[in-house]
């Protein structure tokens, strides 16, 4: 009975490291999925200037859309503080 024990706890113990260095390669995968897809897009870009102009353009409109929405908030921003200057000016 003792012996079946240790065996089976050897055993486990080799699963666990086995398991180990799996779960890594699969951190690592994604990781670098993520960095393909980041370096992918400034690739695809320059690749589309070469004949995808149109999806080029949506995809600038798109981050133009994003950019003026946040200069938006920022202008709102300093026209508060504008706003409250003068009123101290005052």
């Amino acid at each position: 009975h003792k012996g079946n024990g240790k065996t089976r706890s050897k055993e486990k113990a080799c699963i666990v490291p086995s398991s180990k260095p799996k779960q890594k390669s699969k951190i690592g995968k994604i990781v670098i999925k993520f960095g393909k897809k980041k370096k992918r897009k400034p690739e695809s870009s320059e690749e589309e200037s070469d004949g995808d102009t149109p999806l080029r353009h949506t995809s600038k409109d798109d981050d133009s859309k994003r950019r003026s929405n946040r200069q938006v908030k920022r202008k709102k921003y300093a026209e508060e503080l504008e706003a409250r200057l003068s009123d101290d000016d005052v």
